[in-house]
Parts: structure tokens; C-alpha cells; sequence
């Protein structure tokens, strides 16, 4: 190979180490941005719902203490019916999203300049294979952290949609529950022995449901409402409509 020919091949492959380089910084620099902007969307949206869902659960605790303070006047006035639902409800705590640390990559301690000017020594100092293919290697890490925050910022922009979504959830849970509370005063009411046995078990069922509300986990990490929870929500619409039938309650 001669001087010229050498000469060449080392600038070109300095200016390729510049070039890859600059693609590295620009892939950290577009992982960092995608991510901490859809993040912090993510927080402001937890931040809107968060008191809401404070709201909801002192709600329930209000509804559930009315209930137990029913129950157990039904029962200092009909001993027999032993009616008592003494529920002992833990806080509820709220769930966040499970975002896992990223390290930095170790190629990006510092900035590099992504430009050389041409000097002599480009043309005459050997480009080791291993110095061109670690900067080749640093820029084919950061394109693979910067897919990497990518898809997590799809995962937050998932969480924030469904944190958007919890308040419609809890409005509809609550007209269930208004409606179940009203079955249930309707239902104290008109219970007077413990021959009303229909009576018993549809006041027991209310009382479970709500309280079975406020004792199972209500949202994952990613803020969708666990299946446990949701199965807890559709037998509160189920059970509303088979009270609808019974014509007691209609009248």
C-alpha cells in the first residue's frame, strides 16, 4: 500500500470514527429525550387522578361504616340474625408504574467531538482496528438503548392512557354501589325475622362486595385494574340487576 494510499484510508477511517461518534450521541440524546418527556406526561396525569382516587376509597369507607353500623343495630334489635360484618380494611396504596433503572452506557463518560479538523497526524498515525470497531460497537449500543427507551415510552404513554381511564371506572363502580346501598336500606327495612332468609343473604351478599372492594388490589404496576378487582366490579352490575327481579325490591 503506498503513502497516499495509507494516508487515505487512515482520514477515512478517523472521519468514520467522527461519524459514528455523532450517531452515538444522537441516539442517547433521542432515547433520553423519548423517554423522560412521555414520563413525565405520566406523572402529571398520575398527579390529576391520584386525589380522585383518594376520594373514591374514603367514599367506600364511608359506605362500608354505614354498613356495619346497620348491621349491627339489626342485630342488637333481632339477636337471632347475627348479621355483624366487622370489616377491618387496610389504606389503600397507591401502584406506579415499575420503571426499571438504565445505566448508562459506558462509551458516553464524555462527550467526544464529532469533528476533527484534518492534521497530519490523521494522515500518518496508523487508526487501530480497535479503536475503529469500539466506536462502531458504542454507536450500535446506543441505536439498540435508544429502541430500548422507545419502546419504553410506548409503555408509559399505555400507563397514561390508562390512568386516564380509572376516573370513568370509579364513576361507574360508584352508581353500582349507590344503587347496591339502596337495595340495601330498602332491604333493613323490610326485614323483620330471621325467617327473612332471602333478606339475610342479600344483605350479606351487599356487604361482602363492597367490602371484598376495599380489601383486594385495585390497580397493577402498569395502572390497568387487576382482573381480581375487575371481577369484583362486574358482580356489582350482576348482582344490581338479579335484585332488580325481586319484586320486594321493585314495589
Amino acid at each position: 500500500m503506498g503513502l497516499f494510499s495509507k494516508a487515505k484510508d487512515n482520514y477515512d477511517k478517523r472521519r468514520d470514527i467522527a461519524e459514528f461518534n455523532y450517531k452515538a450521541q444522537e441516539y442517547v440524546q433521542a432515547g433520553n429525550m423519548a423517554y423522560e418527556d412521555a414520563y413525565a406526561e405520566l406523572v402529571i396525569a398520575c398527579d390529576s387522578v391520584q386525589g380522585k382516587i383518594h376520594e373514591f376509597v374514603s367514599y367506600k369507607q364511608k359506605v362500608l361504616t354505614e354498613i356495619n353500623q346497620t348491621l349491627k343495630k339489626v342485630d342488637s334489635e333481632h339477636k337471632e340474625l347475627k348479621l355483624s360484618l366487622q370489616i377491618n380494611f387496610p389504606s389503600w396504596e397507591s401502584s406506579g408504574v415499575t420503571v426499571q433503572p438504565w445505566e448508562k452506557l459506558t462509551a458516553f463518560d464524555k462527550i467526544i467531538d464529532t469533528w476533527t479538523a484534518p492534521s497530519l497526524r490523521d494522515f500518518v498515525t496508523d487508526v487501530s482496528p480497535s479503536e475503529y470497531y469500539e466506536a462502531k460497537s458504542a454507536m450500535n449500543r446506543a441505536k439498540t438503548y435508544r429502541d430500548v427507551m422507545k419502546a419504553k415510552k410506548q409503555e408509559l404513554k399505555n400507563a397514561r392512557s390508562a390512568v386516564k381511564e380509572i376516573p370513568y371506572f370509579m364513576s361507574d363502580e360508584k352508581s353500582k354501589i349507590e344503587s347496591l346501598m339502596v337495595k340495601f336500606r330498602k332491604t333493613v327495612e323490610m326485614l323483620k325475622t330471621s325467617s327473612d332468609s332471602q333478606k339475610i343473604e342479600n344483605l350479606k351478599d351487599i356487604s361482602q362486595l363492597i367490602a371484598d372492594s376495599l380489601t383486594t388490589q385495585f390497580l397493577d404496576n402498569n395502572y390497568q385494574v387487576t382482573s381480581q378487582y375487575q371481577s369484583i366490579h362486574n358482580r356489582m352490575g350482576e348482582l344490581n340487576q338479579s335484585l332488580e327481579q325481586l319484586d320486594w325490591l321493585r314495589g
